[in-house]
């Protein structure tokens, strides 16, 4: 059984960072109408986690309609935690957004007390980062601080390095995702979170190796200390996301034979 100093972070219904890794499912949809048939088909899934991939939306720059598609989820949701993220284009994502903008929209959802955890691309701007997840702090907001590389794995110790600059920045949740060109690179993301988690951190750790080469690293998480796990359910977000009903069995698997 692995041994880590990761506390346990309640979520509404939802507890990261202890027992089989939970699972997210993010919402992709561009307009309100096919978001809101989406969650619908999402909820019935039963994830412990759902994800809205703001940066899909048409009308992400229209701070109302953002706010009537959160009420609306959060209504719809119930005690399933939701994520709020725009994800950059810099990091794989569909919007490509002024900074000041990005802030300026994070910190109006952090004040609507309807997302449970933010995501925060810490090396956007890392000083102005650190303001931001302490401005959502102040709204009793959680973070997720992140960062995606869907180009190439870093080395095991730049990993290391980048959570413990998460981890330094007060994020409630560290995340990283990464593209492996091989298995090694898979087995480098692995490491650096088992260590992460027993060496240096006791917030839940979030880590990815995307594509087919990496899908070990999405079942395998309570082995090596990652909390959650991505699947989809009407579309992927990112490279090497599964059926949830598939993700559930395979973590099921790794609970029973590894963990």
């Amino acid at each position: 059984m692995l041994q880590s100093l990761t506390e346990p972070l309640k979520l509404r219904r939802t507890v990261l960072g202890e027992g089989i890794p939970k699972i997210c499912v993010p919402l992709t949809q561009n307009n309100t109408e096919s978001l809101l048939r989406e969650v619908g088909e999402v909820v019935k899934r039963q994830p412990d986690l759902i994800e809205w991939r703001a940066d899909f939306f048409e009308e992400l720059m229209e701070f109302g309609e953002v706010e009537k598609c959160l009420s609306v989820l959060r209504d719809k949701l119930g005690q399933i935690p939701l994520i709020f993220t725009i994800r950059t284009s810099a990091e794989g994502g569909k919007r490509d957004i002024l900074t000041e903008d990005y802030v300026n929209i994070l910190k109006s959802v952090s004040k609507l007390g309807m997302a449970d955890l933010i995501d925060v691309e810490l090396f956007l701007d890392e000083k102005r980062m650190k303001e931001l997840i302490n401005s959502i702090h102040s709204h009793d907001c959680k973070v997720i601080a992140s960062n995606h590389d869907f180009h190439s794995t870093p080395s095991k110790e730049e990993l290391v390095r980048r959570m413990r600059a998460m981890d330094g920045a007060n994020a409630d949740v560290l995340k990283l995702a990464v593209m492996p060109e091989n298995f090694d690179h898979v087995c480098s993301l692995l490491k650096a979170t088992r260590e992460m988690v027993q060496e240096y951190t006791s917030r839940p750790v979030v880590t990815i190796s995307m594509s087919e080469k990496g899908r070990v690293s999405r079942y395998s998480g309570e082995v090596f200390g990652s909390c959650m796990t991505f699947a989809a359910v009407t579309g992927e977000s990112a490279p090497g996301q599964e059926a949830i009903e598939d993700v559930r069995r395979a973590l099921k698997f790794y609970h029973e034979n590894f963990a």
